[in-house]
């Protein structure tokens, strides 16, 4: 495979013209390579974004590190549509994301054109490409002479850094297939779309037909949004999307109905269990285009809080227990619930009078904090001897919208009312009642209790 190995005589052109980025020069004035990010993103922006309502843009690039990704991307779009006139290269991508190794329906850039691929250990990738006459490697080296071919120094240097770097929003650079598990891994009829920004709805390259007159497949700009990806053409959309490997993400319990109690040999004493059940998502938190990391499926959060036995009027963190990492585009405009069934808490002790509950949808920036009072049994301050009090939880989170859901359960009726239909104001979902109704989010609460 090929290195991305940048030329010596760009090598000089690349260190001076980064040398001066994010810099003045010295009388004061912003240096050429600043004005000339700022003209890009107006041209990008304006191609883009033309004639796209303001209400679907989300997010514009704002700082000049964001101001060069969206340059970036938008070059690293002009190389996949050199490759994707080779339909075996858009079937060799939707394999790599139709494979599942990352969240979300997302392939990283970097899993793509690197020599230490993890695709190359993946039996599903494997199975998926058996007789394609491509592979990785090949991919690899038509990648590096289309963006060669460019002449841009620049994207060389920030093709190293997608490959080299880690835990940066560089290497994160990937490809989204929304609404993927509708098409096949042969239709090769892809749009294409730079993510430029955070958005909802933006212009795309559709594929055409090649002409006598050249310049490619992929030429006509045409609106792309959540209608047109998920019924008229697959789509993939080249930015940062935001995603997590597949294998560290926890995979929900299956989903259990109510029973009786569950008996347990060797078990000392009874405990009741709180679990996180179904979620239905009626609202698209995420850009369907991401620059930032905040696109594609809504990453749903669960948080619990407990002051069992703190200091009286102390204060606690909320914990997040582990739990699923994203409803897809798909599940949220059909509206159809999603097994998130994991443990909220393993053992609510029977004087642990409140916990709190809250959900938010996680995104990586503006911080909120919030704080809810729980009564429960404390401790008295620098003493053992134990008191019925509050404590303060302090739900602290990230996310572009308002938290979701924040309440206190109460232990001594919450084991009957979340078994009880008659009670329930929302109506039942797989035998429990649903909560939050009417809301953008509704969900369930399971419970066990196990004897002895």
């Amino acid at each position: 495979m090929k290195k991305l190995i940048i030329p010596i005589a760009l090598v000089s052109l690349t260190i001076a013209a980064s040398s001066c980025k994010k810099q003045l020069d010295t009388d004061g004035r912003p240096s050429v390579s600043l004005m000339n990010d700022q003209r890009d993103i107006k041209e990008l922006t304006d191609k883009y974004f033309d004639g796209i309502s303001e209400n679907d843009i989300r997010y514009m690039p704002q700082s000049d590190e964001e101001k060069r990704r969206a340059v970036m991307i938008d070059q690293i779009t002009e190389v996949f549509k050199v490759l994707y006139e080779d339909q075996n290269n858009v079937k060799l991508v939707n394999a790599a994301i139709k494979s599942e190794l990352y969240t979300d329906e997302t392939i990283l850039l970097k899993d793509l054109i690197d020599n230490n691929s993890l695709l190359k250990d993946n039996a599903r990738f494997m199975s998926l490409t058996e007789g394609l006459p491509t592979n990785l490697d090949e991919f690899a080296n038509s990648f590096m002479d289309a963006a060669n071919n460019l002449g841009n120094p620049d994207l060389i240097e920030y093709l190293n850094e997608v490959v080299t770097q880690t835990g940066t929003l560089t290497s994160e650079v990937s490809v989204y297939f929304p609404y993927s598990e509708d098409y096949t891994l042969s239709n090769t009829d892809v749009t294409l779309v730079a993510a430029v920004a955070d958005a909802d709805a933006i212009l795309g390259y559709s594929r055409g037909v090649a002409s006598d007159a050249g310049g490619g497949l992929y030429t006509t700009l045409t609106t792309v949004n959540d209608d047109y990806a998920a019924t008229t053409k697959p789509v993939h959309v080249i930015g940062v999307n935001g995603v997590r490997l597949r294998a560290g993400v926890a995979i929900p319990l299956a989903d259990f109905p109510p029973g009786g109690d569950i008996t347990t040999p060797g078990l000392p004493r009874e405990v009741k269990q709180v679990y996180s059940g179904d979620v239905k998502c009626k609202k698209q938190y995420d850009a369907l285009v991401s620059l930032t990391g905040n696109g594609g499926g809504s990453e749903i959060r669960f948080v619990k809080g407990d002051g069992y036995l703190k200091t009286t009027g102390g204060q606690v963190e909320t914990s997040t227990p582990e739990q699923p990492n994203d409803i897809s585009r798909k599940n949220i405009r059909k509206e159809n619930w999603v097994n998130w069934t994991r443990e909220l808490d393993s053992d609510w002790e029977a004087n642990n009078h409140q916990i709190f509950i809250g959900i938010y949808e996680e995104d990586n920036r503006n911080t909120t904090e919030l704080s809810f009072a729980v009564s429960t049994t404390t401790k008295k301050e620098n003493s053992n001897l134990q008191e019925t009090g509050t404590v303060t939880v302090k739900f602290t989170y990230k996310s572009d919208d308002p938290v979701i859901f924040q309440d206190n359960l109460n232990r001594d009726v919450f084991f009957i009312l979340n078994r009880s239909a008659n009670t329930s104001t929302c109506g039942m979902y797989e035998g429990w009642p649903k909560r939050n109704c009417n809301a953008d989010v509704e969900f369930t609460l399971a419970d066990r209790t196990l004897v002895p």
